[in-house]
């Protein structure tokens, strides 16, 4: 794809382990987020931004999910741009360096942070979304084909959006494909690269459940290496198209 098509930053944090769950939220809206507002060239740089507040240890036990859960994240944020160079807009600012970059150090264990550089593929979405979402970041096992693993998920996607029991209940359903080189620090960081992250929106963790299944890509996954998000969406700037 081009270097000027849409694209976005998911970025899987964990909090500095000084603060507790409860601070690490509160700073993240009321703190990180007004700082980003209000300095227009900032803000500028994002099509769109999402917070996404971890569920952690408040996940109900036994919930099901296709690979295991991960508690020990604290959120998801999903940063969109227009383009690669958007990207590089954002960390050139000088309002950026000189002080959005030093509050992520703040609140955020950095060392940690997994970031996924990817484009969004929208499966089917409701006009109404709920808040509820689950992210899945998968990475293939070494046996499979990036084409095969791609092309086999997609087609149980759409199998899934012409079920209506499934539909009834699942709001949107996307795939998030990683772009640019594979060199840690490009792609991940952290726990490493992931070949695809796909984020499923429902009303309720029960509504989640129902989309827990990988049908026939479950065979590709690298399980020791994949891992679930449970997660509550605020929206701070939506996405244009």
């Amino acid at each position: 794809m081009a270097a000027d098509q849409p694209m976005k930053m998911i970025i899987c944090a964990r909090r500095n382990p000084a603060l507790t769950r409860e601070q690490f939220f509160h700073h993240l809206r009321h703190i990180h987020w007004p700082m980003v507002r209000d300095f227009p060239s900032v803000a500028a740089s994002l099509r769109g931004y999402v917070q996404n507040h971890a569920h952690g240890d408040a996940s109900p036990t036994g919930v099901a999910a296709p690979c295991r859960v991960e508690t020990g994240r604290d959120s998801v944020i999903e940063l969109h741009f227009d383009s690669d160079a958007g990207v590089a807009r954002l960390v050139g600012t000088p309002e950026y360096i000189e002080h959005v970059r030093p509050d992520e150090a703040r609140f955020n264990d950095l060392s940690s942070n997994i970031m996924v550089k990817c484009r969004e593929e929208i499966v089917f979405a409701t006009g109404r979304p709920g808040r509820c979402k689950r992210f899945d970041f998968l990475a293939m096992n070494q046996a499979t084909g990036s084409g095969d693993f791609r092309k086999t998920l997609q087609a149980h996607a759409t199998r899934l959006s012409l079920d209506p029991v499934h539909t009834a209940i699942i709001d949107c359903y996307a795939h998030n494909w990683p772009i640019g080189s594979e060199e840690p620090g490009s792609q991940g960081f952290g726990s490493g690269a992931f070949d695809c992250v796909r984020t499923i929106w429902a009303h309720s963790v029960e509504g989640l459940v129902m989309a827990s299944t990988l049908g026939e890509a479950a065979p590709m996954i690298d399980y020791a290496k994949s891992f679930s998000v449970f997660a509550t969406e605020f929206t701070m700037i939506p996405a244009t198209d």
